[in-house]
């Protein structure tokens, strides 16, 4: 694409990118009056994609960085780390490197189905979680696994 990253859009900013007579030119619009900014949480750990710059950090760094802090404040006995694809894949790469416990992939999801997350209820969240992933067969095993999911919520699968 031959882009180089200048800087994040400020909340509210439209930016305009021209290249006109092969002079590219940049023009910034705040049609609002400044407020504080009140940065969300889901940013860095499902809404944007793992090879985006939020706020200056990587998105995939930050997720590593906060399954290796799990993985120091709730120790788990587990066998595997199987991510919830596709947010928590990050997440369960630090959660693995930082717990020694290894890392196998045993879910894939379908990018046909859009995001199951942000359902408005738990009953269809669930629903849609369920026709979006399939798991690999013999991975999911009847032994203690964890999973790592998003927001930031991990639990022992039994």
């Amino acid at each position: 694409m031959g882009a180089r990253y200048e800087r994040d859009v400020e909340p509210g900013e439209i930016v305009i990118i021209n290249n006109n007579a092969g002079v590219p030119t940049i023009r910034s619009i705040k049609p609002f009056e400044q407020c504080n900014p009140r940065p969300c949480i889901f940013e860095h750990v499902y809404f944007s994609r793992p090879d985006s710059l939020v706020d200056g950090l990587s998105v995939y760094d930050v997720r590593k960085r906060i399954g290796a802090e799990l993985a120091r404040e709730a120790a788990v006995d587990a066998d595997v780390v199987i991510p919830v694809p596709d947010s928590g894949v990050p997440g369960a790469i630090g959660y693995a490197a930082e717990s020694g416990i290894p890392f196998e992939l045993g879910i894939i999801r379908n990018h046909y189905v859009g995001r199951t997350f942000i359902e408005p209820s738990d009953q269809i969240r669930h629903l849609a979680y369920v026709s979006n992933t399939m798991p690999i067969a013999g991975r999911l095993m009847e032994s203690a696994s964890f999973w790592w999911t998003i927001p930031s919520c991990a639990a022992p699968h039994p």
